[in-house]
C-alpha cells in the first residue's frame, strides 16, 4: 500500500477530529484540504490543478511526489476516487439521527440558519448526506469506514491496519451544544426523510463489528462485495491489505458456503483501483468453480 490516503469527511461525523488528527501525524507539508474553492481551507494545489487547470493527473503526479499525503473535505467520494487506491480511501459515518441534530445545530451557530428543526429536516440539501456523498462506491469497497459513537475504537482499528500513529483527539465540538427534548415524531420523521442514510449506517455498523471482532481475532480482514448472486450464479470481488496471490475463501450461497478462489480480472471495476492490478474477482456457478 502507497502512503497516499483519501479521507471523504462527512459533516459532523467526527470528521473535524479525525483529519486534525491526520494532520498532526502526516504533517501540513503533506496534507491538503479541499473545503470548496471560495474556502480559506482550500490547499493551494487543489486550486491550481483541480478548480483552475481541471487536470486531475496533474494532481495525482503532485501527491505522488509526497512520502505520504493526506487529501480531505467535504466532497463526493466519486471527486477522487480514481485517484486513490480503494484500501486508502477513509470515512466515518454516524446514527442518523444525532448526525441531522447535529447538521442542524451547526448551520444555526455558525451559518446563520434561523427555521426550525422541522423546517430543516424537510429540506432536501440535509437529506441522507452521508448517503449521497458515499453513493459512487459500495461501502465494502472503502479502505475503513469508522464510526462517530465507536470513535476511539475505529482510530485504534486504522492505526494498526494502516501503522499510523493518530492521537485520539476531540475536535470540534460545541460547549454549549443544545440538549434536544425531541418526541418521537420529529425522530420518526428524521429517520423517514434520512431513510438511505439510515439503511447506509445499519450496514455500516455491520461491517465495523464483523471488522471489530476480526481485530480482536488478529484475523484477516477481507473486503468482499457481491455484484450478482441468483439462484445459479454468485460472482463479485474480494481483496486484503497487500494482497499479492489468489485468495481462497468461503462465501455463504443457497444456504450454504461455497470455496471460490479470487483471481478474475474486473475490467469494468478498475476505477476502484483494486489490488492486484483489478485481478481479485470470483465466480461460482452451479457448484462449479470458475
Amino acid at each position: 500500500m502507497d502512503n497516499r490516503i483519501l479521507f471523504v469527511h462527512i459533516p459532523k461525523t467526527a470528521g473535524t477530529s479525525f483529519r486534525l488528527a491526520a494532520e498532526k501525524y502526516f504533517t501540513k507539508e503533506n496534507t491538503l484540504y479541499d473545503y470548496s474553492p471560495s474556502s480559506v481551507e482550500t490547499s493551494e494545489v487543489i486550486l491550481e490543478y483541480f478548480y483552475k487547470q481541471k487536470d486531475l493527473y496533474k494532481l495525482k503526479q503532485e501527491t505522488q511526489k509526497k512520502d505520504k499525503c493526506f487529501l480531505s473535505g467535504h466532497f463526493h467520494i466519486a471527486k477522487y476516487m480514481y485517484l486513490f487506491e480503494t484500501l486508502n480511501i477513509i470515512t466515518f459515518v454516524r446514527n442518523p439521527v444525532d448526525q441531522v441534530l447535529s447538521h442542524y445545530e451547526h448551520h444555526c451557530r455558525h451559518l446563520g440558519y434561523t427555521k426550525d428543526l422541522k423546517d430543516f429536516i424537510q429540506e432536501d440539501r440535509f437529506k441522507n448526506v452521508q448517503s449521497r456523498l458515499l453513493s459512487a462506491k459500495p461501502l465494502e469497497l472503502i479502505g475503513f469506514i469508522g464510526l462517530t459513537e465507536r470513535y476511539n475504537e475505529s482510530i485504534e482499528m486504522i492505526n494498526d491496519y494502516y501503522g499510523f500513529n493518530l492521537e485520539i483527539l476531540k475536535k470540534n465540538i460545541n460547549p454549549n451544544k443544545k440538549v434536544f427534548d425531541i418526541d418521537e415524531s420529529i425522530v420518526e420523521q428524521i429517520k423517514k426523510e434520512n431513510s438511505q442514510d439510515v439503511e447506509l449506517y445499519e450496514k455500516a455498523k455491520a461491517l465495523f463489528e464483523d471488522r471489530w471482532h476480526k481485530y480482536l481475532s488478529k484475523e484477516v480482514y477481507i473486503h468482499t462485495y457481491i455484484q450478482e448472486e441468483n439462484d445459479d450464479l454468485i460472482k463479485g470481488v474480494a481483496f486484503t491489505k497487500n494482497m499479492q496471490s489468489p485468495l481462497k475463501i468461503k462465501i455463504p450461497f443457497q444456504n450454504t458456503e461455497v470455496e471460490v478462489i479470487v483471481k478474475d480480472y474486473r475490467p469494468g471495476m478498475l476505477a476502484h483501483n483494486f489490488p492486484r492490478d483489478g485481478f481479485v474477482g470470483f465466480e461460482y456457478k452451479k457448484g462449479i468453480e470458475k
